[in-house]
């Protein structure tokens, strides 16, 4: 064949592959499955109730892949039963997760069964919200605890979980009101105020205990500030998503490095003395215990309004008394407890409500804390002149 007609060969296969949409004249496309989508996704019934889910499995593409076959799962048969072609029977009250599977793909549902389903579940938090605190919301915020957020190398694994119940939050301009509620038809009620209102900006004053093996000291200029810029990023980047033109939630972060000696690391009179001394003023102050030798999590404590972190020698790849020089993701599975878990809790967070997003490091449903609008007034509900829908601010 002469070369200008393996050209003209060329420009012929170029020319159809244009045609008919690239390779897929030849049947390559991509159909392997790559997701399973289970509906419903929510699910509600009374015990003794039958229900059918459904499946739909795409491709790469998004296209729907016909003809395969799923199975269908339960972790137990406690809650409900699940046959091979997706008939569901409630059984006893409680919630449970049902999922679909096909080699190593996997869609779910949620279930709940009971007198408090996803069906009923917002007119129930209404109605205890007014009852119990004579607030006229009609949007609270509202999820299962469906989801946990654990930090490995910097990065949280949100693993879908069985969820047990559904949280309820509202936060007004003092308290958070949370509602935890049962299937069963159990409702725990409570109102506290947070040190820390999860809006504006926040001034966390760190002190961290250098030994001689952490190296901290030389880390403070590299990776730290670049593990506390990431950390402040994930606020931003959610505001981003939603459509904020800025962070609901800003880290005004002072960190300072003393000798080991200089604290006491659990005693909080201690902390505050020192950072006194430096004429540091700050919201939240914490500190940053490195000690193999002594080994904690992290701990938040409040007495009267007054909060206090701690975070101590927890790294993953640490043993009892194992003297490790700090790596990158050390330093940000450390950030990561400081400035997303232990602030959430300082911000009114529990692990009951379970954890971010999937793709974030968020640590729980940012409608949780008010970040998002579920009144569709413009306004995320912590900023909003009329929060969850009520007439006016609420204390």
């Amino acid at each position: 064949m002469t070369r200008a007609r393996v050209a003209s060969c060329a420009v012929f296969l170029m020319a159809a592959f244009a045609m008919f949409g690239g390779c897929d004249i030849f049947g390559l496309a991509d159909t392997e499955p790559a997701t399973i989508e289970v509906y419903p996704s929510e699910l509600s019934l009374a015990p003794g109730d039958t229900a059918w889910l459904d499946y739909i499995v795409r491709d790469g593409r998004g296209k729907e892949v016909k003809g395969v076959s799923v199975r269908w799962q339960v972790p137990s048969n406690e809650v409900v039963s699940v046959s091979s072609n997706g008939r569901v029977i409630g059984y006893t009250p409680g919630m449970t997760r049902i999922t679909a599977t096909r080699d190593d793909i996997a869609g779910g549902a949620s279930v709940a069964v009971g007198t408090i389903r996803f069906d009923n579940v917002r007119d129930l938090a209404i109605a205890a919200y007014r009852d119990k605190y004579g607030l006229k919301v009609v949007e609270p915020a509202i999820a299962p605890d469906s989801t946990m957020a654990n930090a490995v190398s910097g990065l949280p694994i949100n693993r879908p979980t069985t969820p047990t119940h559904f949280v309820s939050t509202v936060y007004g301009q003092t308290y958070v009101y949370v509602l935890e509620m049962w299937p069963d038809g159990r409702i725990q009620s409570s109102r506290f105020v947070p040190a820390v209102r999860p809006e504006g900006a926040v001034r966390l004053a760190v002190v961290v205990l250098d030994y001689p093996y952490t190296n901290f000291a030389e880390l403070l200029d590299t990776h730290w500030r670049r593990a506390v810029d990431s950390m402040k990023a994930d606020y931003r980047h959610w505001a981003e998503s939603v459509g904020w033109s800025e962070p609901l939630l800003s880290l005004d972060v002072v960190t300072v490095v003393a000798d080991s000696g200089e604290v006491s690391p659990l005693v909080r009179s201690s902390l505050k003395a020192y950072l006194a001394k430096l004429g540091i003023e700050y919201d939240v102050p914490a500190v940053i215990n490195l000690d193999p030798h002594s080994r904690m999590g992290g701990l938040y404590v409040e007495n009267n309004g007054d909060p206090w972190i701690y975070i101590g020698c927890f790294c993953p790849r640490w043993q009892d008394g194992v003297e490790l020089e700090l790596t990158p993701n050390d330093v940000q599975d450390i950030a990561y407890a400081l400035f997303h878990h232990e602030l959430g809790h300082a911000m009114g967070w529990w692990h009951s409500w379970g954890g971010g997003p999937p793709g974030t490091r968020l640590i729980t449903n940012p409608a949780f804390f008010g970040w998002t609008d579920l009144t569709g007034d413009g306004w995320p509900e912590i900023l909003s002149p009329t929060p969850y829908g009520a007439p006016r601010r609420f204390p």
